[in-house]
């Protein structure tokens, strides 16, 4: 299964409170067999990079 991160999704890891195991639950998805991709141009309005957890989708 793939999931493509656009907008506010591509912050997704930088998620962090108590209730809401963001990037928790992305890497259980990623280990669990899953695919997780990044909008390129989402990334790049937000003046950040793909990471290990979630690979570019496009330029």
């Amino acid at each position: 299964m793939k999931v493509s991160l656009t907008g506010k999704g591509v912050e997704g890891e930088s998620i962090k409170t108590e209730k809401f195991q963001v990037t928790h639950q992305m890497k259980d998805f990623v280990a669990a067999g899953g695919k997780i991709l990044a909008c390129g141009t989402c990334l790049k309005i937000r003046g950040t990079d793909q990471t290990e957890l979630y690979p570019l989708s496009s330029q």
